[in-house]
């Protein structure tokens, strides 16, 4: 786990010193002239940093297939489940079991709030949290109006 944060860390920092040299580009390029900052943009814009290899594992990958394989091993195992790591083994069961009677319709998705009828002091304080100036909806109707009928 802690290579993987490192590695994770060592490519932002990469990416992070990348960024910043096409920046520095970018600006001395419109201290210069302004046609050579666009092109320079677009250059950029068009690039992006590349790799020539990945490490994970143990396993290096040059080729894009590999690349890809090595993502989504990496990626596999981030989203694994191993159960020497459970940070609660107990809170674990517990939720496992509780998912796993949903999934069996042990509760048929029956929720008692959401069968009870909708109130006006519930809409009335729906409509107090509106933000003002915002765009209106696909009634053109706006927030102001709400909260001033409400």
């Amino acid at each position: 786990m802690l290579e993987r944060r490192q590695e994770m860390k060592r490519k932002r920092q990469a990416e992070k010193l990348w960024r910043g040299e096409k920046y520095e580009d970018i600006k001395n390029a419109a201290e210069v002239d302004i046609g050579e900052f666009f092109r320079t943009a677009r250059k950029m814009r068009k690039q992006g940093p590349t790799t020539d290899k990945i490490v994970y594992d143990d396993t290096e990958a040059k080729t894009p297939g590999d690349i890809c394989m090595l993502w989504g091993k990496y990626f596999e195992n981030l989203y694994s489940i191993k159960e020497e790591n459970c940070f609660d083994k107990q809170f674990y069961g517990k939720i496992s079991q509780k998912v796993h009677d949903l999934f069996n319709n042990k509760y048929k998705g029956h929720i008692d709030t959401l069968d009870k009828p909708i109130t006006v002091d519930e809409i009335k304080d729906q409509v107090r949290t509106l933000k003002a100036g915002k765009s209106p909806g696909q009634d053109y109707i706006s927030n102001e109006t709400h909260t001033i009928w409400w």
